[in-house]
């Protein structure tokens, strides 16, 4: 799937976050972050850093698993 953020430059990936197995769409570009289940928009994304942080966490890539490419592709 296209991210709706960066003008289809990104795609979003599904990760898993493995401190805590939480389950979030990602977008490999610029890093709009979506949790699993929402329709990536571009009013309702937030920063995977700022995410990440928020559950104190460092917000690297190195804390997330990639599944796979989004399955709505």
């Amino acid at each position: 799937m296209q991210c709706p953020r960066c003008d289809g430059q990104g795609e979003i990936k599904l990760v898993r976050v493995q401190a805590n197995g939480a389950i979030l769409q990602v977008c490999d570009e610029c890093d709009a972050t979506w949790p699993y289940g929402e329709m990536p928009n571009i009013e309702t994304f937030q920063d995977f850093g700022t995410f990440m942080k928020a559950h104190g966490l460092q917000g690297l890539w190195s804390e997330i698993t990639v599944i796979t490419d989004h399955p709505e592709k």
